[in-house]
């Protein structure tokens, strides 16, 4: 700063974001404070000093799906509830999943394979807590398609949702379910809570897409997004969904991919891999050539019977050695030198 930009302004300190994100200097004539705070995850505030509350879901006996929608509910008195959602992808090499938010919530509701799960329900919202919760397969919300029968589903949507408290009554399993307009919890004394829902919420992203092989982009709020993430097709795959499988066939490039975990030694990677490893190893020490060797060989004993000259056979075996070397190389030679790296910020890896 200053007439001819010569001094230099230390506005950005290690501990100015509080250790937590990164610190961006921004110019004082457009803005009172002179730098922004682009917290890490799991840290919100202007200077990313508040820890947000950690929420760690598990699946047991339902699919884990590749992502997952997370819908916190706010109800405060007689105000009307407030909604935040979130997108949060799930590492194939993982059973559960990680989610953060800064708000205060009441309920949690998790969207994935079409289905909602009934996740959190708490009366009072601590904020910066540590929740660890497991999604079952009653927490699921159904439909009331699969509720009624098709005489009360014709009915008018008034005269429906005065039936709404006997399905908590008569089904005591049940925690929730929803229809095109509400979700409704079943309470403790088997009454039917519902709130308006808005289930055709687009979070398609807008203006810039940056999504490769034509994968869905979304966004986590359709106004003043956050987070944005994509949802690749078939075949597909990469916080980008820039990788592809097609050309991989059966490689272990495509099958353990997601299973190799980024700045691990290998006593601490996954069972998978240290099988896979070995299996790899065992095939190339003792695989297809030395079995095509062995059958040369006893080709040869047999029909040279007692005329087999062993001291010739150690030397044809010793360039048979040297010439299954030079051919094992020279056909894998060409993927180190094609294969480049791509550094995946998202997943904090490099393919």
């Amino acid at each position: 700063f200053g007439p001819r930009c010569h001094l230099t302004r230390y506005t950005c300190q290690p501990d100015t974001c509080n250790y937590h994100d990164q610190c961006i200097e921004t110019d004082d004539r457009i803005t009172v404070n002179n730098f922004t705070c682009i917290c890490d995850e799991g840290y919100s505030g202007e200077t990313c000093q508040y820890t947000d509350t950690k929420i760690t879901v598990y699946f047991q006996e339902v699919p884990i799906p590749s992502s997952i929608l997370a819908h916190f509910i706010t109800a405060d008195g007689n105000v009307q509830h407030t909604r935040t959602s979130t997108f949060k992808r799930i590492r194939p090499d993982e059973d559960f999943v990680s989610i953060y938010t800064s708000n205060k919530f009441h309920l949690l509701f998790t969207e994935f394979c079409n289905n909602y799960y009934l996740t959190i329900a708490q009366e009072k919202s601590i904020l910066s807590a540590i929740i660890t919760t497991t999604i079952i397969p009653s927490q699921r919300c159904p439909h009331i398609n699969e509720l009624f029968s098709s005489t009360i589903l014709e009915f008018s949507r008034l005269r429906r949702i005065k039936l709404y408290p006997l399905l908590c009554q008569k089904r005591s399993e049940l925690k929730c379910f929803y229809d095109e307009t509400f979700i409704c919890l079943c309470t403790t004394d088997r009454f039917a809570n519902c709130f308006s829902f808005n289930h055709s919420m687009i979070y398609n992203c807008r203006e810039s897409h940056f999504c490769d092989n034509n994968a869905q982009c979304f966004q986590d709020k359709p106004k003043c997004p956050t987070k944005s993430m994509c949802v690749c097709d078939e075949c597909f795959y990469g916080t980008y969904c820039q990788f592809s499988t097609k050309g991989f066939a059966i490689s272990v490039d495509a099958i353990l991919g997601y299973k190799i975990r980024p700045h691990t030694i290998f006593t601490q990677q996954s069972m998978t891999v240290k099988v896979s490893v070995s299996i790899v190893m065992i095939m190339f020490i003792i695989g297809d050539w030395l079995n095509a060797c062995v059958a040369i060989e006893r080709i040869f004993t047999v029909s040279k019977g007692a005329n087999f000259d062993k001291n010739k056979r150690r030397s044809i075996a010793k360039w048979i050695i040297v010439v299954v070397i030079v051919l094992t190389t020279s056909s894998i030679i060409h993927d180190p030198i094609h294969r480049h790296l791509v550094d995946d910020t998202e997943d904090q890896r490099t393919w």
